[in-house]
């Protein structure tokens, strides 16, 4: 079977595996293009696509968790990380699109705000190589330390590009994490892509 058939055949099956939350996405795609722009709804039904597939693989992946291969090399995590990471980038813009078409509003709308703040804490280090909002942290004269997960070693953040976040696999979910910094206040926070989606869906409830 040819790639292409492969990857077709699987994108079937990340959307037959569940009616309830195509449905789900259909709805929530068409009232979101509203606020986004219809301009959206492209990438809006390509996203829900790909939630679909990836959440077929993540439940994989958390089988693969509790039966690790073993003497043998597995690419399946980076699958899993790469279509991750396109996923984020994706719903990113599409959130940050409806938060500016409705002009930034003061009250109101908490989700959408909050979704878009935790896209970004994943967003700004797999686009740039940066923490979200350091540099603002940075003119403020904060400094930002670094530490390994033992707490060993700390370093100073360096907003040059070289930032990168760790990553890991949800123990519940199978889904990919980013363990990132939110410098308000400055903490290390775990930010699971099946929350993000989770979310995501929420967002206009």
């Amino acid at each position: 079977m040819a790639v292409t058939e492969l990857m077709v055949a699987a994108y079937t099956a990340g959307m037959q595996a569940d009616n309830d939350l195509h449905r789900k996405w259909i709805r929530v795609m068409h009232k979101l293009s509203e606020v986004t722009g219809v301009a959206h709804l492209g990438t809006l039904a390509s996203d829900s696509r790909l939630d679909m597939l990836l959440r077929v693989l993540e439940a994989e992946s958390l089988e693969r968790l509790k039966s690790p291969a073993r003497n043998q090399i597995d690419f399946s995590q980076d699958i899993l990380f790469s279509l991750s990471e396109c996923w984020v980038l994706r719903a990113y813009e599409v959130i940050r699109a409806g938060w500016e078409r409705m002009g930034r509003p003061p009250r109101g709308h908490d989700k959408m705000r909050a979704l878009l703040h935790r896209l970004g804490l994943a967003r700004m280090p797999i686009a740039k190589g940066e923490i979200q909002q350091a540099k603002r942290a940075e003119k403020a004269g904060e400094t930002i330390m670094l530490t390994h997960s033992n707490g060993c070693d700390p370093q100073p953040y360096a907003n040059n590009g070289s930032y990168i976040v760790p990553r890991a696999i949800c123990p519940t979910t199978g889904a990919m994490m980013w363990i990132t910094v939110d410098i308000n206040p400055v903490q290390s926070v775990a930010i699971c892509r099946r929350d993000l989606s989770d979310e995501f869906l929420a967002v206009i409830d």
